[in-house]
């Protein structure tokens, strides 16, 4: 609620933007150290109340800033258009999203790359985005912000297509069994 209402919209969106950004890879790995985080030992299996403990510690990071996006978005467009119906336009695009990405993942990208590869794409898509939007949003000028988003991109497209995504999977992979 309190980023819906900032004076920065633009600013804010990139700034949750981002933020989702970092905690997807790193959710990902630690999802499946999962074990090791918790001190059970591998081949055993975790409580419910163990497992929902960890869902919510691990998924809050990735859940928080990706939930707060669509305020955020609704914020923006209500800005740029006054008066115009900007619930149903971000959400129609928001969905819009939603189902292409999951058809492209589905069909896609899961046959044909390992895991880390797509998050950390993902990642650098979101991270170029969020330079897109604050360049767009003239007003509200955050040159640290979109430079620091620059670079998180650029990062995440070093590790995307290096070995660093293979060693990531096979890390966590071994320490997942």
């Amino acid at each position: 609620r309190l980023w819906a209402r900032s004076k920065r919209p633009a600013a804010a969106f990139a700034l949750c933007q981002a933020c989702f950004a970092a905690a997807l890879p790193a959710s990902l790995y630690a999802t499946r150290c999962l074990h090791e985080l918790a001190g059970v030992p591998r081949g055993e299996g975790l409580g419910v109340l163990t497992l929902l403990f960890w869902a919510l510690l691990l998924l809050a990071p990735v859940s928080a800033p990706h939930g707060a996006l669509f305020a955020l978005g609704h914020r923006m467009r209500e800005r740029e258009r006054a008066g115009s119906e900007s619930g149903g336009f971000v959400y129609g695009w928001q969905t819009l999203g939603t189902l292409a990405g999951g058809l492209i993942l589905t069909f896609w990208l899961i046959p044909r790359f390992q895991s880390f590869r797509i998050v950390l794409a993902v990642s650098t898509i979101d991270l170029l985005f969020c330079v897109l939007v604050l360049a767009r949003a003239r007003e509200e000028r955050s040159p640290r912000l979109q430079g620091l988003c620059g670079l998180g991109a650029a990062a995440a497209a070093v590790l995307a297509l290096g070995p660093a995504a293979g060693a990531l999977h096979w890390s966590s992979v071994k320490s997942q069994w």
